[in-house]
This record gives structure tokens, sequence and C-alpha cells, in this order.
């Protein structure tokens, strides 16, 4: 068994048994079960375990997004698009693309299917959602 700290129904600090010290109210030892985290809470003298929220959809939809901008950045993005007209107008104007400038492109391409890929996976873990964690959906293994 552990001691924590607790404060109204808080958790604060949980020690050994006998590391506690002296507190002033409306601060409280309590002896609770080893596993107890400073997640979980103390209510009407017993250890309320800590359960994670489910996922919703806005939390997929967050997870995207964020995937996204952390290989992409918005300034990255908005000069990917400004480029990739710049190399589309050169085609439609009837130029042909330089070695250099079609690597662009392609890298380009790249970086749009994979953002492309983002997306398709959320739409798909959404549409599974069920009982998912919101730590079970950040884990599921179909994101790229």
């Amino acid at each position: 068994m552990k001691r924590a700290l607790v404060h109204g129904n808080k958790i604060c600090q949980i020690v050994s048994e006998g590391k506690d010290f002296d507190v002033a109210p409306p601060l409280k030892w309590v002896t609770v079960p080893d596993d107890t985290t400073t997640q979980d809470t103390f209510e009407n003298g017993l250890v309320v375990k800590y359960s994670q929220p489910l996922a919703t959809p806005a939390n997929v939809k967050r997870e995207a997004g964020q995937r996204i901008l952390d290989a992409y950045p918005d300034w990255k993005q908005r000069n990917m698009n400004m480029r990739a007209t710049e190399l589309q107008e050169i085609r439609l104007e009837g130029g042909t693309l330089t070695a250099e400038q079609q690597a662009e492109a392609d890298a380009l391409k790249t970086a749009a299917a994979w953002i492309t890929s983002v997306r398709e996976a959320s739409n798909l873990i959404e549409q599974d959602l069920g009982s998912m964690t919101i730590s079970e959906m950040q884990a599921d293994p179909r994101w790229p």
C-alpha cells in the first residue's frame, strides 16, 4: 500500500508507506492501493481510477490536422501551393519543366499524397470510433 496526499477529491502526491510528512488541513494523507496515480481521484473514502475519455470525431480531426501540421507547417504548405501553381503555369503556357523543376513537382505530389493518406485514415478511424479512447485513436496503426 502507498500513501496519497489528498486535497478535496484530488490526489496531489503519492509516496511509499512511512514517507508521508506533516501537512496542514485541508490536506490529508490516506492509504491507497499501489496502482493509484495522481490522475485518479479520492471520493467517499475510495480511490476512483482515472479512465481516459472516449475519442470523438472532433478528436480525430484535430489529430489528423496536427499530424499534417507537424510534417508541413502552414508556412510550408503555402510555399508548396505557390510553387505548385508556378510549375503548373509553366505547363499551361506550353513550357516544359526542367529536370530540377520536375523533381520539385514530384516532391510536391508525394507530399500531397501523404496529406491525402492522413485525411483518408482520419475518415476511416472516425467511422470505427466505437469505444476507442483518445490514446487508442492516436496509436491507431492506420495513421501513416
